[in-house]
């Protein structure tokens, strides 16, 4: 209507600004009908340099405009996404981890949101988890006007599905399922076929732990325990017994999981933050702008580390 009120368009010409707007080389498609505008413009009498700002708008529009029914799709699926979080929030986190990957937000950011609104996410088991994310237990729903932060203490735990460790196929995930519980991981090995490396993934991803060792001893024993397969007979293979051998600490745990599961408990940047404090440095809640900041201004700049948040619901 812009256009064909100021810029003396047709109808026709009009839907052409339109398409133009929206395609792939817009910049060169709108080029083509500047002339045009232009002409329209200065017969309803509008100076050149206001002409120049209405088509620097028209422009930028491409850059982020959305049709009309794409912006009332995209404005329900938001709106249905926003209800889902606040009732069901478990639920919510589940389903997107299953529908990976999404290409936006990564399963490390959407457990840590969902953590940080009370959801209790537990990692991978093979005695327990399903091929994808999966609820554990019932629960409630949360309150009217209950805080953010505790949206989802009511209800069901979520389980990271087997799919969400290293080199686990839906093939492989479904085999350890279909055949839960095991009684070791010599067990496992031998009723599912899973090869060296995807038994050690399992081991790092602390999969295996419920099968009697921790993480380290899993790691050993998942050598000797592909040797193990449908033809041998169970408690024949030998060194799959463990020693004793001394346990991961938080940050040993941490980089496990970010290896085998890209999802970890604690973002890495916090197992530093004591050593950047005594060298000056701010974390993120210091930073301008924020309450904390504003409150003890600070002169000039000064180094700062931390890792964005999206903003609380």
């Amino acid at each position: 209507m812009l256009a064909i009120s100021l810029g003396v368009l047709t109808g026709a010409e009009a839907d052409q600004l339109r398409w133009a707007k929206s395609a792939k080389n817009a910049e060169v498609e709108l080029a083509k009908l500047k002339a045009r505008l232009f002409d329209g413009m200065t017969a309803r009498g509008i100076p050149d340099s206001q002409a120049q700002q209405l088509f620097e708008s028209l422009a930028a529009f491409s850059g982020y405009g959305f049709p009309e029914a794409h912006s009332i799709s995209f404005a329900h699926i938001v709106w249905q996404s926003a209800w889902c979080k606040r009732w069901y929030p478990a639920a919510f986190l589940a389903g997107l981890l299953a529908a990976q990957p999404l290409g936006f937000y990564s399963p490390h950011t959407l457990v840590a949101d969902a953590r940080r609104h009370g959801v209790t996410v537990h990692g991978p088991d093979v005695q327990a988890s399903l091929p994808k994310a999966s609820l554990e237990g019932t629960g409630a729903v949360a309150a009217h006007r209950t805080a953010p932060a505790r949206w989802g203490l009511p209800g069901p735990a979520v389980r990271i599905g087997l799919t969400q460790v290293r080199g686990i196929s839906d093939d492989l995930a479904g085999r350890i399922t279909a055949g839960a519980p095991y009684a070791s991981i010599t067990d496992l090995a031998r009723r599912t076929e899973a090869t060296r490396p995807q038994l050690e993934a399992l081991a790092t991803a602390g999969a295996l732990e419920s099968l009697g060792q921790d993480r380290r001893r899993s790691l050993w024993a998942a050598g000797a325990a592909t040797r193990a397969h449908s033809g041998t007979l169970p408690g024949t293979t030998p060194g799959a017994d463990a020693p004793m051998l001394p346990g991961m600490d938080a940050l040993d745990v941490a980089r496990a999981d970010a290896w085998a599961t890209g999802i970890t408990t604690d973002h890495p940047l916090n197992f530093l933050r004591a050593s950047l404090a005594q060298q000056g440095v701010a974390g993120s809640p210091t930073c301008p702008g924020t309450a904390t900041a504003r409150a003890s201004p600070s002169p000039g700049r000064s180094p700062t580390a931390g890792h964005p948040r999206p903003l609380e619901a």
